[in-house]
């Protein structure tokens, strides 16, 4: 006799989890289709912003590296959103090359000349740069000072350093002295008011 009832019962429980497995089905796709959209999102914002930073890189490293040649390459064109990325330099006179047999100095103007490729595909008005040309030689920290003298016409840089091409290049200069033993002092300079013929080499 509680037959019927418990058949109503168990039969409005099967009704209800259908139910939900449709919600949960059509909650699933979806999500599915969001991630895909936002997978083509993704996947074209990188490869606008990979051709951007590629040819900035290129432009940098040639103009820092005075007629050296870089590029960056994709691991996988087919896959986006997995690729990986490998770094290819020829340093000006010499054979291409894996990073890891690059000097310091060749080392630091790659890794110079990447940064400044990827700030200039997504500008900033302000960049602190700490001791970043410490292992360029003379004539490579010339042109990447007069790289900053140009940048800065744009850009308000802030630099640490301890290099006096990179100090030349200076509208005002900080430094810590010591006049007495135990005792620091912060000592200000404005370099534009004393010596402003030293920075038109760099402009030109």
């Amino acid at each position: 006799f509680a037959a019927p009832g418990e058949y109503l019962e168990i039969n409005e429980r099967i009704e209800n989890l259908k139910n939900q497995i449709t919600d949960l089905e059509e909650g699933k796709r979806s999500l599915t289709k969001m991630i895909d959209d936002f997978d083509r999102v993704a996947a074209a914002k990188f490869k606008k912003t990979y051709q951007e930073v590629r040819s900035n890189f290129q432009e940098i490293y040639h103009l820092l590296s005075n007629g050296g040649e870089a590029d960056i390459i994709l691991t996988d064109k087919n896959d986006l959103l997995e690729t990986g990325i490998d770094i290819c330099v020829v340093p000006r006179g010499k054979k291409p090359r894996h990073l890891s047999l690059l000097s310091g100095g060749e080392k630091a103007l790659t890794g110079i000349s990447f940064l400044f490729a990827m700030l200039q595909s997504n500008p900033s008005p302000v960049y602190l740069l700490d001791e970043i040309e410490a292992f360029l030689d003379e004539a490579n920290l010339i042109r990447f000072a007069n790289f900053l003298r140009k940048l800065s016409a744009s850009h308000q840089l802030i630099l640490i350093s301890h290099r006096y091409h990179t100090m030349e290049i200076a509208d005002h200069l900080f430094g810590v002295t010591m006049d007495e033993p135990g005792v620091s002092k912060i000592v200000s300079v404005e370099l534009s008011e004393y010596a402003p013929e030293n920075k038109e080499q760099y402009i030109s």
